[in-house]
């Protein structure tokens, strides 16, 4: 698997210090999940499926967030809990938590299920925004802090989570940054679109991303182990992005949307038209 490679690489060549991004070498292709008359989803080399959702509903106090991030034009971020000095993170609603341990936050598969709702403005052509950037780091701290961002009077650049010492990246989306990587990619979505959406993303929770943890990761499953989760948009119009997570226990007995697998949103889906169905006769 040649993207698994690649993340040995990166790892190796990381070492302490934000990761600095290389000029762009790779040609990028949008994948274009905005709305259902468009591509349904995408899975990229590493074996990480991207898929469109309308899940409902996402709204505050149900959808909990480990991570907020907001800003106009590029934003990015990763689950921390100093909002004020990490990138263009905001504050969190009170009933979520930026703690992702690992042994909390795999599911029996041994996979991350996560879920975006982004909360773009709603009017006609101003909820189009690009997932640029998704990344997955392991560590033994339990809050990293830094760089800070634009919204922070910093100025905006690709960059990454802090790596330190014995830090592991589990996943890296392949985008246009990867130098030499022609699997490049980024996910469009745009809630205007989505005849389920309509709103800017708000309310409804917009894409499922499930990423298999790699075999010799697993010794990393305890409660001393943590996961960030960083992700970079751009195109965006001041709106905030959030991500949930699955959770075997959620915060506050709460937790995010639980990540529907792909044969269950089939399922589903046959059971709408069928219900739809009945109640035309």
């Amino acid at each position: 698997m040649p993207h698994t490679r690649s993340l040995l690489a990166a790892v190796a060549a990381v070492g302490i210090g934000a990761l600095v991004a290389p000029a762009l070498a790779a040609p990028i292709d949008s994948i274009d999940l905005s709305s259902p008359g468009t591509q349904q989803d995408f899975t990229d080399s590493f074996g990480a499926l991207y898929s469109l959702t309308a899940t409902q509903p996402a709204g505050s106090g149900v959808f909990l967030p480990f991570v907020r991030i907001q800003n106009s034009g590029n934003e990015q971020g990763y689950n921390s809990g100093d909002t004020k000095n990490t990138m263009d993170d905001i504050n969190l609603p009170g009933n979520s938590s930026y703690v992702l341990a690992m042994n909390n936050v795999v599911d029996d598969s041994n996979r991350f299920l996560l879920t975006l709702d982004y909360n773009e403005p709603g009017n006609k052509g101003k909820s189009s925004v690009y997932l640029e950037d998704l990344m997955i780091v392991i560590s033994t701290d339990a809050n990293k802090v830094g760089p800070a961002g634009s919204a922070n009077n910093g100025t905006w650049t690709p960059q990454s989570i802090p790596i330190s010492p014995g830090d592991v990246v589990a996943y890296h989306m392949t985008n246009a940054l990867n130098p030499g990587d022609s699997n490049a990619f980024r996910i469009h979505l745009d809630a205007d679109a989505n005849q389920a959406n309509g709103n800017g993303g708000s309310g409804t929770a917009d894409l499922n991303v499930i990423i298999p943890l790699l075999p010799n990761l697993q010794s990393l499953l305890d409660a001393n182990h943590y996961a960030y989760i960083y992700s970079r948009f751009s195109g965006a119009q001041a709106g905030y992005e959030e991500w949930s997570s699955f959770e075997k226990i959620p915060p506050n007995a709460g937790g995010g949307v639980p990540v529907p697998e792909p044969a269950a949103l089939g399922i589903l889906a046959v059971g709408l038209v069928a219900l739809v169905g009945g109640r035309r006769k």
